[in-house]
């Protein structure tokens, strides 16, 4: 299974874009359960992590609160610019401006953790890097999951964004299987976490979508965006959501050896 058309660097670098990095807090945020579940894979000791695609922080920063040294390595600078920005002073944690596939480093780590990031980097060049910065017994951490889905209207929202994406060539994919079969990642343990409620804004909801590719503002024309906004927003009010949407997140944390 060859990766999706659409999971190309051209696309990864939309999360340069100063709208998306402006929205990205929108999304739903990485629960407690998945850092919990992250930091007990490393037996509980103080490891060494690093985060790939590390965005703004979202996962690293609570790592490194938990006790674990953490680098964060994101390809925009305005993500790392971001995560920097937000960190506290006692959180042991690096971020790094370069692609994963440039990152140079003498150090070596003990968890690689990759959430919501994996599908992006080449494969062919990640993965022998990351054999090369592994501590005996490293593992691979990739979460999925996060969006917040409203029962009864995922489908009809799923159609709205797929008529105003700026992405035209998406393919439903699984990561996991495209990492296995090619033969980069075995021993698999799932860990599926059970779905939490939000409740958010309708407005900071519909902002979340401008977080993601195929909907940067920097991108989308101005009556495009006003549209997507609007048909959302109209078709949220007719299913009787108001200032307000309720829904389920849930994530998935799979953890897996890197084939040497």
């Amino acid at each position: 299974m060859n990766k999706p058309e659409h999971l190309s660097q051209e696309i990864a670098d939309q999360f340069g874009d100063k709208s998306i990095v402006q929205n990205y807090g929108f999304r739903p945020a990485y629960s407690q359960s998945v850092i919990d579940v992250l930091s007990e894979g490393l037996a509980g000791a103080a490891k060494t992590i690093l985060d790939i695609g590390s965005g703004t922080g979202e996962v690293s920063i609570p790592l490194a609160l938990k006790g674990h040294k953490v680098t964060g390595v994101d390809p925009s600078a305005e993500m790392v610019k971001a995560a920097r920005a937000k960190t506290p002073a006692e959180a042991s944690v690096d971020f790094v401006h370069s692609y994963i596939e440039q990152f140079k480093t003498e150090q070596k780590f003990d968890l690689f953790v990759a959430a919501n990031s994996i599908h992006w980097p080449d494969w062919s060049v990640m993965f022998p890097l990351l054999n090369q910065l592994s501590n005996p017994g490293a593992k691979l951490a990739v979460v999925t999951g996060g969006d917040l889905i409203i029962e009864g209207i995922e489908n009809q929202i799923i159609d709205i964004v797929k008529r105003y994406s700026t992405t035209k060539n998406f393919k439903p994919y699984s990561v996991i299987e495209m990492l296995s079969e090619q033969g980069y990642i075995e021993n698999l343990n799932i860990v599926n976490l059970p779905a939490e409620t939000l409740t958010q804004s309708t407005h900071d909801y519909i902002l979340s979508f401008h977080a993601r590719n195929g909907f940067s503002l920097d991108r989308m024309n101005v009556n495009q965006a006003t549209a997507f906004d609007s048909e959302l927003e109209a078709l949220l009010g007719d299913n009787g959501y108001g200032e307000q949407v309720t829904g389920q997140v849930k994530f998935v944390v799979t953890f897996a050896e890197i084939v040497s």
